[in-house]
């Protein structure tokens, strides 16, 4: 009984050194385990006032974007994907402003980038890998222009889902999924 329960638990079907009852992918020899930010089930949220450092009114509803990270990571801890969720909810300013993402990798170490909007313009000049070519960290560019998404960049009203006078829209979801070259460790 004991004898057949550390058996059971001892197998390790992809040979990746993480025994199949710990390992999220029990058939994939580069990937064991997934961590989540802020969890599993929940989102953080931003909230942005566009003309920082400026004066303005700092009413921080400029963008408001909700986000939750998965990270995928083999069985040494370096990882393989990284998915972000990312939510537009809204958008209170009157300029254009888009949303990316800054990692502290650099952009050599993304194979791969998919699920950013379809709509990137001529804000982002971005690589073949997805990333903006400038920088020394990778910039992952989601969206470019919040009007242009909620589609109301020739609307009288460009305040969406802020004020009971502006537009009322469902909110937007990204999912963006950046695949690595399997060199980039994961710090808790």
């Amino acid at each position: 009984s004991k004898t057949v329960l550390a058996a059971a638990e001892a197998i390790d079907t992809d040979g990746d050194g993480v025994f199949d009852d710990r390992d999220d992918y029990p058939n994939d020899p580069d990937r064991a385990r997934d961590v989540y930010f802020p969890s599993k089930s929940t989102y953080n949220s931003l909230l942005f006032e566009d003309r920082w450092p400026d004066l303005g009114d700092y009413d921080f509803n400029d963008i408001v974007v909700d986000y939750r990270y998965k990270a995928t990571l083999s069985s040494n801890s370096m990882i393989r994907e990284l998915e972000g969720s990312f939510v537009l909810r809204a958008t209170g300013a009157g300029y254009p402003n888009g949303f990316a993402v800054n990692l502290p990798v650099p952009a050599s170490a993304i194979a791969s980038i998919t699920g950013q909007s379809n709509h990137l313009g001529n804000v982002f000049s971005i690589d073949e890998n997805g990333v903006e070519e400038s920088g020394q960290n990778s910039v992952i560019p989601i969206f470019d222009n919040a009007h242009k998404e909620f589609d109301v960049q020739n609307n009288s009203s460009k305040i969406v889902n802020t004020t009971s006078a502006g537009a009322e829209k469902s909110s937007l979801e990204y999912q963006v999924v950046i695949v690595f070259d399997g060199n980039v460790p994961y710090n808790e």
